[in-house]
């Protein structure tokens, strides 16, 4: 299956967070800032969230200097791989801003990987 198709995990002691922050947090008044609002508590409640116990493994591990993969659940080393090898070249390859993201400066490029070869090729 490809990565999108694939059933999500809800955790079950996160929904009543979830249906409290509809309740509070969600703007109802206005269509746009109700969807908005909506979409970022659903962002939220599917969001890859660490357990108690591995947060403080993360940081022990990061206050210690050591290796922070280590200290991390296997779970969490397959979301990071996940991320980092499926979702984002996928959100890479597929992601076209909208020109009126681009005009305002809400997303900017930062470098293109063809200059900078050719910045490096003078060194």
């Amino acid at each position: 299956k490809q990565w999108y198709q694939r059933r999500v995990a809800i955790t079950a002691g996160r929904i009543p967070m979830f249906l409290l922050r509809l309740a509070t947090e969600v703007e109802w008044t206005t269509e746009k800032e109700c969807f908005r609002t909506i979409a970022e508590e659903l962002a939220e409640f599917y969001s890859l969230q660490l357990p108690p116990d591995e947060d403080e493994k993360l940081a022990t591990a990061s206050a210690s200097a050591t290796d922070v993969s280590d200290a991390v659940d296997p779970n969490v080393a397959n979301w990071r791989f996940t991320l980092e090898h499926v979702l984002f070249p996928q959100i890479r390859s597929s992601f076209i801003p909208d020109s009126s993201l681009t005009g305002d400066g809400s997303i900017l490029q930062v470098a293109d990987l063809h200059d900078l070869y050719k910045v490096f090729e003078r060194c």
